[in-house]
């Protein structure tokens, strides 16, 4: 009996497969084009257009297509919103005998996707085609379309392109879909340049092509560089994308490596966190809900680094709470405040906020409004700094392009406090390198209470061991040219061009009144091309040059001034001062650039007074009670320079004394001198009508302690004075001898001071020769020796 049963089985299946071989043996394909279009029609509302159709015989017949295509919208840009190469179906054979299609599996070999919004209405939104209004009763009833039923779906080669996508498209290389129970997407594709793989997990297939059910699971990972996103919640209604919530979180090395999916360039922002639900419909911003924003590390600009940054966010119509803190050039900073709310912002509306912190010492306020905050463009925020020390500080900032990328604007600069008063305008550049342009317009800068604001305070010394021995007292420094560093290691990586103004500059105790400049930096120089101090009587024009492109810094100082009066500089002459200035040399500090110097010095003066306190310890004992200020028709000196030696050019004075030429040499290197004045002086001495002294002056040890060798001069008192008592005596004793070349005059030294310039030239000074005495005058013996000998 189970023999018979078996067999009849055996024989049914053989009589099934016989029938099927027989069906797709003589299947015409054609026959169920129009069948195929309408179920696709059916699903989508949608017409669709194949192209040749050709069947693979076996048990899971198998179709390829070619060319097809999916109605778009109308009004779209394209009349077609799907292309596809080719498509090959696996069919199910059981349901296609039933008149239904069910595809085991769909591959679409390069399919080209539009997806658009036309007029208001998302292309990828499916509806099937209103229901035909009901037939009248009879025999010629329409059929119902066949059922389509999807299981998996491949795509090779895929490009889509949709709003707001980079140009060309996105390409989608590999993705495999699953229809059977959920949903499941997993592939890979290039946003651009940008690698992206991602991994979707939803709902029944059937409720994404438009059947009833409750809302619809999703699940989504991807990953592009370095950065992670996870979204997990539902959808009302999945065609559409209608009425998701979602959890999210996203995570990203760096932001700036995501700026191909943003379209735009981002912030240079690292390791990012953010955590919180959005929920929305379609292709509309979303809203976000309980959002925080993270950073553990970010670089904004060089030197400038956050160490935390935290963004709280309830809701987006509630405002955000920002902590911020880091530091800039190695010194910490905090900020904190409010911003927002939000959801204006995502409709469009601007950012408004309110932020205060500390940095430096100062209170720093921020206060504004970012009009375009997601392009991030039109800003707009007045900063405030505050010192009780050194006053507030005030700019309107902007953005030089997108999330200040290019740099950025401060507009309305206002300085005002104890340091400085003033006004001006800055832009800051980002690239190629960081820079500094702009103007400031001050009435007052107080250089010195800058010092003394800034000076940190001592640290009060350890108590020594009570058995170790004090150290040595150091030797004194008696030099005069300070020893200051040159560091222009930072000028390569900056540019500038600064113009400034004070009317009135404080340094060093003393008031400098119209100062103006203008400050360039670039290709590893920098200059202040001009930098004009007026003083009483004329201006001074200043030009420094500095140059980091060889082994060591290089420093060029100029200096020019007509009509100045030379007691402005603190010293004990007063008059009409010229300054010639130019030297150029190269070294680590200031006093190595000095040893290696070349140019010329040179100064010129006219009509001015000298105080007795600048000649007394030249001169002989006998003459030290000089009492008033001494006449002085002109002083002209100028030394060129080689290698830290100054040769004297020309080296006169012209005085109410008399004249001194000199010649000799002074030292940069060690601030020595080297000098030999020859003089014609007459020496006002008490019981006497004067001194008459023709005698050479050697000049030797520092700037700071010049050594005078007046024995020549007392020798020539002793042999004029002998010469006054016995005519001819101080002759015979050698008077006058040794007292050098013959006298100059204020032309010719003025002429070499000033380089062949033309100028005032005064007449002398220098006391008139002593008439003889009378015939038969005896000189006064006994008041003369008293004078010399005391």
């Amino acid at each position: 009996m189970m023999r018979r049963v078996a067999l009849g089985a055996a024989a049914l299946v053989v009589l099934l497969l016989a029938g099927a071989a027989v069906f797709l043996a003589t299947l015409d394909i054609e026959r169920y084009r129009p069948r195929i279009q309408a179920a696709v029609q059916a699903a989508t509302g949608r017409a669709v257009t194949l192209g040749a159709m050709r069947l693979g015989l076996g048990l899971t017949p198998r179709i390829a297509v070619r060319e097809v295509r999916l109605a778009n919208l109308p009004g779209g840009t394209r009349p077609d919103m799907l292309q596809v190469a080719e498509a090959e179906l696996e069919v199910a054979l059981l349901p296609l005998l039933s008149g239904n299609i069910a595809l085991r599996r769909l591959v679409l070999k390069a399919p080209h996707i539009l997806l658009e919004v036309v007029n208001g209405e998302p292309n990828w939104r499916f509806a099937p085609p209103a229901a035909p209004p009901a037939a009248p009763a009879g025999p010629a009833a329409p059929r119902r379309p066949p059922a389509l039923d999807i299981g998996s779906v491949e795509m090779r080669d895929a490009k889509i392109e949709f709003p707001g996508g980079p140009p060309g498209g996105v390409v989608v290389p590999t993705l495999d879909a699953s229809g059977r129970g959920n949903l499941s997407l997993r592939g890979t594709l290039r946003w651009g340049e940008l690698p992206v793989s991602f991994d979707v997990e939803g709902g029944p297939l059937a409720r994404l092509l438009g059947a009833a059910g409750p809302a619809w699971p999703l699940r989504v990972r991807a990953e592009a560089a370095g950065a992670r996103l996870q979204a997990q919640g539902t959808v009302r209604e999945p065609r559409g994308l209608l009425g998701y919530d979602l959890e999210l979180i996203v995570e990203a090395a760096s932001l700036q490596g995501l700026a191909a999916l943003a379209g735009r360039p981002l912030p240079p922002l690292t390791s990012i966190a953010l955590r919180g639900r959005v929920s929305g419909d379609g292709l509309a911003p979303p809203t976000p809900q309980a959002m925080a924003l993270t950073l553990s590390a970010a670089e904004l600009a060089p030197g400038v680094a956050l160490t935390r940054f935290e963004l709280a966010m309830p809701s987006a119509t509630e405002m955000a709470r920002l902590t911020v803190a880091g530091s800039r050039a190695g010194q910490s900073f905090t900020l904190a405040g409010s911003l927002g709310p939000l959801a204006p912002v995502l409709a469009g509306q601007p950012l408004g906020l309110d932020l205060a912190g500390e940095h430096l010492g100062y209170a720093v306020a921020a206060q504004g409004r970012v009009a375009r905050p997601l392009a991030g463009t039109g800003v707009d925020v007045v900063v405030t700094a505050r010192s009780a020390a050194l006053g507030q500080a005030r700019a309107r900032i902007g953005e030089r392009g997108a999330f200040f990328a290019d740099g950025a604007a401060l507009q309305d600069v206002a300085l005002e406090g104890p340091v400085a008063v003033g006004t001006g305008a800055l832009v800051l550049s980002r690239a190629p390198v960081p820079g500094l342009s702009g103007r400031l317009a001050l009435s007052r800068l107080d250089i010195d209470a800058a010092r003394a604001a800034t000076a940190a305070p001592a640290a009060a010394p350890a108590a020594a061991p009570a058995a170790a021995a004090p150290p040595p007292p150091a030797a004194p420094d008696r030099r005069l040219i300070p020893n200051i560093p040159l560091d222009f290691s930072r000028l390569p990586a900056a540019v500038a061009d600064l113009a400034f103004s004070v009317e009135t500059l404080r340094l060093n105790a003393r008031d400098w009144r119209a100062v103006e400049g203008r400050l360039l930096l670039a290709d590893r120089r920098a200059r202040i091309d001009p930098l004009l101090l007026t003083l009483h009587g004329g201006r001074i024009t200043l030009r420094l040059a500095a140059d980091n492109a060889g082994p060591l810094p290089q420093l060029q100082v100029s200096a020019r001034g007509d009509g100045v009066d030379v007691a402005a500089f603190g010293a004990a002459i007063a008059g009409r001062g010229e300054i010639d200035l130019d030297l150029r040399g190269q070294g680590a500090d200031t006093r190595a650039w000095a040893a290696s110097a070349i140019g010329h010095a040179a100064l010129a003066v006219t009509d001015g007074r000298v105080s007795p306190s600048l000649v007394r310890s030249a001169l002989p004992q006998q003459a030290q009670g000089l009492a008033g200020e001494i006449g002085l028709a002109c002083i002209a000196v100028r030394f060129d320079v080689v290698a830290g030696i100054g040769q004297a050019r020309t080296l006169f004075v012209d005085s109410s004394l008399g004249r001194a030429t000199g010649q000799g040499q002074v030292s940069l290197r060690d601030e020595t001198l080297a000098l030999r004045l020859n003089t014609d002086l007459r020496l006002p001495v008490s019981g006497t009508p004067g001194l008459r002294v023709r005698a050479p002056l050697p000049v030797s040890g520092l700037w700071s302690a010049p050594r005078f060798d007046g024995s020549a001069m007392v020798g020539s008192v002793l042999s004029g004075q002998a010469d006054r008592l016995l005519p001819g005596l101080g002759q015979a004793l050698g008077a006058g001898q040794g007292a050098g070349p013959p006298m100059s005059d204020c032309a010719t030294a003025l002429g070499l001071a000033r380089g062949g310039r033309a100028g005032p030239v005064p007449a002398s000074q220098a006391p008139a020769p002593e008439p003889p005495a009378p015939p038969g005058a005896r000189p006064q013996a006994p008041d003369l020796l008293r004078g010399l000998l005391r």
